[in-house]
């Protein structure tokens, strides 16, 4: 499958998978990216999907500067459309 029609097909439930994978915030690798990031740092998010990770940082460190990334457009489009934090 072309890899723009796989990301355009995952788009529509890519968060619920999100939610699955990372149900366990104690042991997820996502507490340890957080947690490394300061207060007032520069976050690139690279393939930053529906922006799911670009939000948390946004909100948990509102003094940082948080940019998101991606080559889906579709992943884009909801990442636009969520409201923010």
């Amino acid at each position: 499958m072309d890899s723009k029609l796989f990301y355009k097909a995952m788009s529509g439930f890519y968060d619920l998978i999100d939610i699955v994978y990372f149900r366990d915030y104690e042991n997820s690798p996502r507490k340890a990216v957080f947690e490394s990031i300061g207060n007032t740092e520069k976050v690139l998010d690279l393939c930053t999907g529906t922006a799911t990770n670009a939000l948390k940082i946004a909100k948990l460190k509102p003094l940082s500067e948080v940019i998101g990334i991606d080559l889906s457009k579709d992943m884009l489009q909801i990442a636009q459309g969520k409201e923010e934090y």
